[in-house]
């Protein structure tokens, strides 16, 4: 390999590695899988590389999000999606996939896409989280017959293994702030509850009744309902 890319690999791995800590920073989800995608493609001097990601809200299908092109970024959405049987076949696995010519194998499906775009040879590394469940997969893709040098997998496993840390992260981050905001909105709830009991003198039971009635009435959230209330209870006091 190359020493200047590898050298620009490795940066790449550590920024990795700080941002692992800085999750809660202005650091966007997206920019850091766009990040990933560069440093892969950077690790093993491979033309393309796309990432999938495990979407478990959507029966464990793979989704793709992120994709580097040729130096260029790529939006996912606009990249044309190859070798997610293999990626699967790596999660499945647990283990790096490597072909060294798409063509001739059969797992390989859009073979006619891949002629099209000159791609050759291929790498999917699965990305795990510490418990060993599949966080995603990241496929590499040559134009020419490429063989990846153990540095190449060492690089490019550790990347691999550091984005699914992550995404766990960033997922418990994103489940702790859903717990936070409907522990909020209960106790909004509850305090917007006591108010109309008070004030309409009503049983609990009856009091909620009449706050799902104006939010219906109204058609806004439960929550909103609540915090009007608590308002307007505040600007009276």
């Amino acid at each position: 390999m190359n020493r200047a890319i590898s050298g620009n690999s490795d940066e790449h791995l550590q920024a990795l590695a700080n941002l692992s800590h800085a999750i809660t920073s202005d650091i966007f989800i997206d920019d850091i899988l766009n990040l990933v995608v560069l440093a892969a493609a950077r690790a093993t001097s491979m033309d393309a590389c796309h990432l999938w990601l495990v979407d478990r809200a959507g029966g464990n299908s793979l989704r793709l999000v992120a994709t580097h092109v040729s130096g260029l970024d790529m939006a996912a959405g606009k990249a044309p999606a190859m070798g997610e049987a293999i990626a699967r076949c790596a999660l499945e696995e647990k283990r790096l996939v490597v072909i060294g010519d798409v063509s001739r194998d059969g797992r390989f499906a859009e073979k006619e896409l891949a002629a099209e775009l000159a791609i050759v040879s291929m790498a999917s590394v699965p990305m795990m989280d510490d418990s060993g469940s599949p966080a995603g997969a990241i496929n590499c893709f040559a134009r020419k017959a490429h063989k990846l040098t153990q540095h190449d997998i060492d690089l490019v496993t550790s990347l691999a293994g550091q984005t699914a840390k992550i995404i766990r992260d960033a997922e418990r981050m994103v489940r702790a702030s859903i717990i936070k905001i409907e522990l909020e909105t209960l106790k909004k709830i509850a305090l917007a509850q006591k108010i109309i009991m008070d004030r309409k003198k009503l049983a609990g039971g009856m009091a909620i009744k009449w706050l799902e009635q104006r939010s219906t009435d109204t058609c806004t959230s439960l929550h909103d309902v609540a915090e009007a209330i608590l308002l307007a209870n505040e600007c009276e006091l």
